[in-house]
């Protein structure tokens, strides 16, 4: 499944990153669903197809990757980003050879299990190296964990620098170093799994037509050159570039000092030796000095992928609804065609509905309303707030004198009521006359026994 203007804006204004995942479908057919999306130039997520198989496998992935290559082709600069998955791995060098397949940091990170030495600290170098721009210093990272724990560094090393790294990557990735495109649709599809398929994809062309318009308002009324996830990219490296030291070289070329470190900055090819102008194609603070120094406009500097003009023409299509089924115009060999749903194992035992949680995940605390801490909630919270221990109990008052201490029973200013007590009076005898009654009767009929 597919919308073809998702596909058109991709082809057109959009990173070529691509990230793939499987989410479990939990209605009577089981199966699985396949996401593909990427991300526009605001860092939203922008989705591209989707597809029902009934398993994550080697021929499910490859027919899922086979339909994405005739939607959106084999751009030059196309990259794949996934887990480790054995169907994922053969099925792109079947599909998209000349494709790069890079990894997802954080299922690597997996690896790290909770009995290993120092995994906390070698995971965070292990990060770091996967987010450097540098070369040289993502090789300070990796041997800072190996230090750490050699034996995972042997293991990481094994995969291949240039699938989880960003500065060995033979492709620029843009900063998308994890599958969180393809987990964020997860989430936003999880009330719908447990629903039948067809209802599933008219859900998903729902909420699609939803985000294109809603993100089409926000970009038609946007004033700045360039898109608000961009704007606040270049605003954090605004009052670093203050820091820095310029140098002109020549009418294109700077060297800029931060730190006692020396970086040569190409206006004119948009490098920096810091290579994160290279990497992300945003200017870093090196190259703001730059342009300041040289008064050319920071839209110019950036690439047209976070433009606002690119984001409205990536939303620019609209998302029509499916009419009703009896104004279908089908095929003859679509209508003949006989569609079986695939066989459905079940296993023993009591269906699971929540998912397995990692090593590296942690469980999420409930917060307490009350206290504000975690770990408890508002009922089992032992701290009592300052308005509840501030707060005395109200004195109750009386009805009739309107003063308090007491109520209206014990008042003594309440009147008499003689008429309530010879009713009273009447009632009592009502009742000994009734019990009298009763015992006649209960006599007569023992009598009547004998």
């Amino acid at each position: 499944m597919a919308i073809g203007v998702c596909l058109q804006g991709f082809i057109r204004v959009i990173r070529p990153v691509v990230s793939i995942d499987a989410t479990h479908l939990t209605g009577s057919l089981k199966g699985v669903l396949l996401i593909a999306s990427a991300k526009d130039g605001d860092s939203k997520i922008y989705p591209l197809a989707f597809g029902f198989a009934a398993s994550e496998c080697k021929g499910s992935w490859t027919w899922f990757l086979s339909e994405l290559k005739k939607g959106i082709g084999s751009p030059q600069d196309l990259v794949i980003v996934s887990d480790r998955h054995r169907g994922i791995i053969s099925a792109m060098n079947e599909v998209f050879p000349y494709a790069q397949h890079a990894f997802c940091v954080f299922h690597i990170a997996q690896k790290f299990r909770r009995s290993s030495k120092n995994q906390s600290l070698a995971r965070e170098f292990f990060y770091n190296a996967c987010y450097q721009h540098r070369r040289d210093d993502c090789d300070i990272d990796l041997q800072q964990m190996a230090a750490c724990n050699q034996r995972y560094y042997n293991d990481v090393m094994k995969i291949g620098v240039d699938k989880f790294t960003n500065a060995y990557c033979p492709k620029n990735r843009y900063q998308m170093m994890s599958t969180q495109l393809a987990e964020s649709m997860n989430s936003a599809l999880l009330d719908l799994r447990k629903l039948p398929i067809a209802a599933i994809a008219e859900q998903i062309r729902d909420m699609i037509q939803r985000w294109f318009h809603k993100r089409r308002t926000i970009a038609e009324r946007l004033t700045s050159d360039l898109t608000p996830a961009a704007d606040n990219h270049i605003l954090k490296g605004v009052e670093p570039s203050y820091k820095c030291i310029l140098r002109p070289i020549s009418y294109h070329r700077y060297n800029v000092t931060e730190n006692q470190i020396n970086s040569i900055v190409d206006i004119q090819a948009k490098t920096c030796a810091c290579r994160e102008w290279d990497l992300q194609k945003l200017p870093c603070r090196h190259a703001l000095a730059c342009a300041r120094y040289a008064s050319i406009p920071v839209p110019e500097m950036c690439s047209d992928y976070y433009r606002s003009d690119w984001l409205r023409e990536a939303y620019r299509g609209e998302i029509n609804p499916v009419p009703y089924a009896q104004k279908w115009v089908v095929p003859d060999h679509v209508r003949n065609l006989v569609v079986r749903p695939w066989k459905v194992r079940f296993l023993p035992g009591r269906p699971k509905k929540s998912r397995y949680r990692s090593c590296v995940e942690k469980a999420k605390q409930k917060k307490c309303s009350k206290c504000g801490l975690k770990g408890h909630n508002r009922r089992s919270c032992r701290k009592t707030s300052s308005n509840a221990a501030n707060k005395t109990k109200r004195p109750r008052g009386c009805s009739v004198c309107h003063k308090e201490g007491h109520n209206r029973q014990t008042c003594q200013e309440r009147p008499s009521t003689d008429l309530s007590s010879e009713a009273s009076a009447d009632t009592d005898t009502d009742n000994r006359h009734r019990h009298r009654h009763r015992l006649i009767k209960f006599s007569q009929c023992i009598v009547k026994s004998r």
